[in-house]
């Protein structure tokens, strides 16, 4: 999570730096966010970026924590695969359809397309994480047959044990 909020948070930087207003889509969504709570910045710069960056970044480390629960799950059952796809396209539709319903766009703040640009920023960056952390994993957390075979259905693990049984005698 700290990866992805901190991969977005450089889009954001460099989208404001380009735009010539450092934090300017920080400022700002911190500003909506205290405006959802009756409280007005006013000419605060440092209240609305400060609030802004501690929601951003607990906001992409809870989702952190629930991508690990998922690929952890991915693990075991593969199958829980495709709940990570539509969680993670439900997800984006989602965020994205949020920003647009804001209309922050009024104000001069982030694009529908600056949201989905950074989010796929995340998850990319949370991918590549993954990937470099996936091959210092302890084996104990990858699958292995034996585990997955305890996961199986009795009837089916008999049909299995017993045709694996039969290869092995073969091979005396």
């Amino acid at each position: 999570g700290v990866v992805a909020a901190t991969a977005v948070a450089v889009v954001f930087l460099v989208v404001d730096l380009i735009a010539g207003d450092a934090f300017r889509t920080p400022r700002q969504l911190g500003g909506l966010l205290l405006g959802m709570f009756g409280a007005d910045a006013g000419s605060d710069v440092a209240t609305p970026l400060a609030l802004y960056t501690l929601f951003h970044f607990v906001a992409f480390m809870m989702a952190g924590i629930v991508v690990a629960a998922i690929v952890q799950l991915t693990m075991r059952q593969p199958v829980a695969m495709l709940l990570f796809v539509i969680l993670f396209f439900a997800f984006e539709v989602a965020f994205t359809g949020f920003v647009a319903f804001l209309d922050v766009t009024s104000s001069g703040g982030m694009t529908p397309m600056q949201v989905a640009l950074g989010n796929v920023v995340a998850s990319i960056a949370m991918a590549l994480y993954g990937i470099r952390c996936g091959a210092e994993t302890p084996s104990t957390l990858r699958p292995t047959t034996r585990s997955t075979t305890a996961m199986m259905p009795p009837a089916i693990r008999m049909r299995s044990s017993s045709t694996m049984l039969a290869k092995r005698q073969m091979q005396l």
